[in-house]
């Protein structure tokens, strides 16, 4: 770990918070920011919200922990700030498999249970359930791409950003899924 820590180089403005040396490290996105056209924006959120962070000599970001890591990235989706990449980037998760149909079922279902397990580490959220509808069709236009969203809090009322963040985190990580197709269900305990 002490190696690790001691590859950590800082970019950014002066103001970014470093990580204690011999501290673990937690990469937030597996693409690079530093490089990026939104690093700065990336940076400024960050720095605002006091989050430690330290970036790479790839430009990979990293914070010390996991749970810092799930906050930092629910910070930036909140405030539509991500670095240039497409859902699986953001998800942590390899769309591989052997043929057509097993990679869509493999990644249709990393999916989902990717962005279940995302929503559920939100703040106040105590259970998920999503559902993800792919168009499967030859005829893209027969049916669209849709996902429904139930979430239950621990009190009854939802936070103000909550229902965007849940909103953001679908948008950018189910490929062709377009906001009006979106159904958002929130309830208290």
């Amino acid at each position: 770990m002490a190696a690790l820590a001691a590859v950590l180089v800082i970019f950014g403005a002066s103001s970014c918070a470093s990580l204690r040396a011999g501290s673990a490290a937690v990469l937030v996105f597996s693409t690079p920011v530093a490089f990026s056209d939104s690093a700065d924006k990336v940076f400024g959120v960050l720095d605002e919200a006091g989050i430690a962070y330290s970036v790479d000599k790839t430009g990979l970001l990293w914070v010390q922990d996991e749970e810092t890591a799930r906050k930092a990235r629910a910070l930036l989706i909140t405030q539509n700030v991500l670095p240039a990449a497409g859902g699986w980037d953001f998800l942590e998760v390899s769309d591989w498999s052997v043929t057509d149909f097993e990679r869509s079922a493999k990644r249709n279902a990393a999916l989902r249970k990717s962005v279940k397990e995302y929503l559920a580490g939100l703040q106040g959220v105590v259970g998920v359930d999503v559902v993800i509808a792919f168009n499967n069709s030859l005829f893209a236009d027969e049916k669209p791409v849709s996902a429904a969203v139930a979430l239950v809090l621990k009190s009854g009322r939802a936070p103000a950003e909550l229902e965007t963040t849940v909103r953001n985190i679908l948008l950018h990580s189910v490929p062709g899924l377009k906001e009006e197709n979106i159904t958002l269900v929130i309830e208290g305990e």
